[in-house]
């Protein structure tokens, strides 16, 4: 489904070599066969947000405020009742 409003396929059409022109044109096809409708994401990369006034609690990843590092750690426990002291472990995913 050639759009000849789209600019690729203008300059597509532009090409004088015509086994390239088609080539390239149906090559522009399968891409457009395999877009995805929805949320757009990199799959590559992990999602996260830094939320630095959220509570601290077992089992949750954390990183450094200054944002001076991207490892993550996981909270594996707390030495104190205060949970100003935590016990981390490094995530595998940084």
């Amino acid at each position: 489904m050639v759009d000849e409003t789209n600019v690729l396929d203008q300059l597509i059409g532009r090409i004088q070599d015509e086994s390239l022109r088609n080539r390239l044109a149906s090559e522009v096809e399968l891409l457009r066969g395999s877009r995805r409708f929805g949320l757009v994401f990199d799959r590559h990369l992990p999602e996260s947000v830094r939320l630095t006034d959220h509570p601290i609690r077992k089992g949750i990843r954390v990183a450094l405020r200054d944002e001076s590092t991207a490892e993550t750690w996981t909270v594996d426990r707390f030495t104190d009742r205060t949970r100003e002291v935590a016990v981390l472990s490094l995530d595998p995913w940084t």
